[in-house]
């Protein structure tokens, strides 16, 4: 559900920004061109998304490397190392949800 969102929320940008620039210019911009456009600016968009969402993912990846790495050294206290182990899984979910969210 949430990626179909996302599209359509993409597409509807795209078509409402190329709506505000034809206006008063539909001699320049024809429909077929309003209509390429509409699908570049949507391309855009959703490569701009995508790559955000890829990098946040993997911030959720490094974070929870770390707190596991915190959980596996033998020095952590058995207080920390749960509370390590809680960051390293919410971390490891939330980069799994972002990853695949399209």
């Amino acid at each position: 559900m949430a990626r179909i969102t996302t599209l359509v929320h993409m597409a509807d940008i795209a078509r409402v920004t190329v709506d505000d620039l034809r206006r008063g210019r539909q001699d320049v911009i024809d429909p077929a061109l309003a209509h390429q456009l509409t699908t570049a600016i949507e391309v855009a968009l959703l490569t701009a998304v995508r790559g955000e969402r890829r990098e946040c993912a993997a911030e959720c990846t490094r974070r929870a490397e770390l707190w596991e790495r915190t959980m596996d050294n033998p020095d952590t206290n058995e207080l920390l190392r749960t509370e390590a182990r809680h960051r390293a899984n919410e971390a490891r979910s939330l980069a799994d949800r972002i990853a695949t969210r399209e």
